[in-house]
C-alpha cells in the first residue's frame, strides 16, 4: 500500500512508513481525545486504511459517509474491531529524536455524535497512563497488535528516546 498523511504532518506520515514497513500493517492517523471521566483515549479522523491486519488481509467494514468538515464528498467510516490491541505513536524528528509510545485496546467504534465528527473513530483503554490526560502528541499512529517491545529495541538501536 501506499502510506498518505494528512494535513502535511511530515512525522505522522514517517511514523505511518516505519510502522508499515516494520510490521507490514497500514496504521491510522488520527486526531486524539480523551474522556477523563471514563479514562478512556479516543482517536478520529475522516479516512483510514481498511486493511488493518495486513495487504493481504480481509478488509475491516466500512460505511460511505460525507467528510465532517467540509458536509459533501464521501469518506469511508472504517468500522475497527473491538477487542483488538493496538499500538499508538508518532516519531517527533528534531535534534534529540523522540518516539510516543503507547498501547491499548479498542472498546468500540462510537456512533457518530450528531453534532458532527470525524468519521472513523475508536474508544481505546490505554495500557500505561493511569490519567489518559496525560497523554501527549497529536496526529498519532495507531496500527493493530502490541508493537511495544519491538517498537522499543528499535529506538534503542537508533538513539530515540521514547516517551510515554
Amino acid at each position: 500500500g501506499i502510506v498518505a498523511g494528512c494535513e502535511s504532518d511530515l512525522d505522522a506520515t514517517l511514523t505511518l512508513m516505519l510502522l508499515q514497513n516494520l510490521f507490514g500493517t497500514p496504521g491510522f492517523q488520527h486526531n486524539p481525545a480523551v474522556d477523563t471521566e471514563k479514562n478512556h483515549y479516543f482517536c478520529a479522523h475522516c479516512t483510514s486504511a481498511s486493511r488493518m491486519r495486513g495487504l493481504d488481509q480481509s478488509p475491516e467494514p466500512i460505511a460511505l459517509r460525507s467528510h465532517a468538515e467540509a458536509g459533501w464528498g464521501c469518506v469511508p467510516r472504517v468500522l475497527f474491531s473491538e477487542n483488538q490491541d493496538v499500538t499508538i505513536s508518532k516519531y517527533l524528528h528534531g535534534d534529540s529524536a523522540q518516539l510516543l509510545l503507547y498501547s491499548g485496546t479498542v472498546l468500540r467504534c462510537p456512533p457518530i455524535p450528531p453534532a458532527g465528527g470525524c468519521r472513523t473513530n475508536a474508544e481505546i483503554k490505554l495500557n500505561e497512563l493511569e490519567n489518559v490526560a496525560d497523554l501527549k502528541g497529536h496526529h498519532l499512529c495507531m496500527v493493530y497488535g502490541n508493537h511495544t517491545r519491538d517498537l522499543r529495541r528499535f529506538c534503542q538501536l537508533n538513539a530515540i528516546e521514547v516517551v510515554v
